[in-house]
Order: C-alpha cells, then sequence, then structure tokens
C-alpha cells in the first residue's frame, strides 16, 4: 500500500510532547480519511478491539488509544520518503542543522507515544470507539527511512517546515487478515 501524508508546521530539534501532539492531530485527520479508501475501507474491522489471536490497529498506550496503520500485530513494517522544505539551503546541516533531533521529534509524531512524557498535556480523551489515528505503532516498524531536504521560501519562522511523506507498507508476516494491505 502506498500514499502520501503532509505536514506544515514548527518541527524543532527538540520537540517536546506539545509539538509531537501537533504532528499526531495534523496527522490523524489525514489518516482518518485513508481508513475511507481502498484497501483499508476492505479491513474497517481492524478499527476495533480483537479477541484473542484476531487482528486490531487499535494500541493502547497511557490511557489513551490509537489506531496504528503500521502495526506488530497486522504484521507490517513501513518505508518512508520524506521531502522536508525548511527555511535553510538545502544539506545546510551544520549552521542550521540537527536534522537528527528533528526527525527524531517526526518520529515520534508519526507513532503512538512511547512514553508517558510524550503524551501532551490536554490529549484529547480517545477510546477503542474513537481513537487518534497515527501511523505507527512505533518507529522501530521503520525499515527503510530516505530524507530529501530543500528551502522553504517564505518560512514564518525558524523552526517551520513543509513535509511529504511517502509512505510504503509492506507485509513481512502474511496473514489471512492483512494480505490486502501489502
Amino acid at each position: 500500500m502506498e500514499f502520501t501524508l503532509w505536514y506544515d508546521g514548527p518541527l524543532p530539534a527538540r520537540g517536546k510532547a506539545a509539538i509531537k501532539g501537533q504532528i499526531r492531530q495534523a496527522l490523524d485527520v489525514q489518516l482518518r480519511e485513508l481508513w475511507t479508501h481502498l484497501p483499508l475501507s476492505d479491513h474497517s474491522h481492524l478499527l476495533a478491539r480483537s479477541t484473542e489471536g484476531g487482528l486490531s490497529s487499535l494500541v493502547g498506550r497511557h490511557g489513551h488509544t490509537f489506531a496504528a496503520v503500521v502495526s506488530r500485530s497486522l504484521g507490517l513494517r513501513a518505508e518512508l520518503d520524506i521531502l522536508m522544505l525548511r527555511p535553510s539551503s538545502p544539506g545546510d546541516l551544520v549552521n542550521k542543522g540537527d536534522i537528527d533531533n528533528q526527525l527524531k521529534t517526526l518520529l515520534d509524531g508519526l507513532s503512538a507515544p512511547a512514553q508517558p512524557t510524550q503524551v501532551p498535556d490536554g490529549m484529547r480523551a480517545t477510546t477503542d470507539e474513537d481513537p487518534m489515528h497515527v501511523l505507527l505503532e512505533d518507529d522501530s516498524l521503520i525499515t527503510r527511512l530516505n530524507v530529501e531536504t530543500e528551502r522553504l521560501l517564505g518560512a514564518p519562522g525558524p523552526d517551520e517546515v513543509r513535509l511529504t511523506i511517502r509512505v510504503t507498507t509492506r507485509v513481512v508476516k502474511p496473514m489471512y487478515g492483512n494480505m490486502g494491505l501489502a
């Protein structure tokens, strides 16, 4: 399965829970819509808590429920191709740099929170019936990451970025319930 996500907003090198929450919130809308299109629309049963041994995209973390497109239980992994437009020159990693920490902030925002400190204060309540949609159960499910940087013209601030995130999912554990998600 291939699809594209986008994010416009701050991406500081030392992203706090609020920024990671902002990224999740921006992507939640896109991922909710993704579930209304094929092939995910044929697998809407994955948005319910599974019985023992069944498949589900729901992940419980720190009192919240997240619906992960890519999860261990679904036997999926993700490959990401990211175009990062930012206010500095392409490849300018020294002067405006710290791209590795910016990417860590992004990857945390693409995932269900691993630590309670990654849940922002005031995050809306989520349940099995109304989860927050995220791309990844956790970032260890990324098997390939490609990042290209370019200059973002007219950026409103030094930490502002425009991201285009091309996602390719791969089935690594073929099962009856995940074959249509390749």
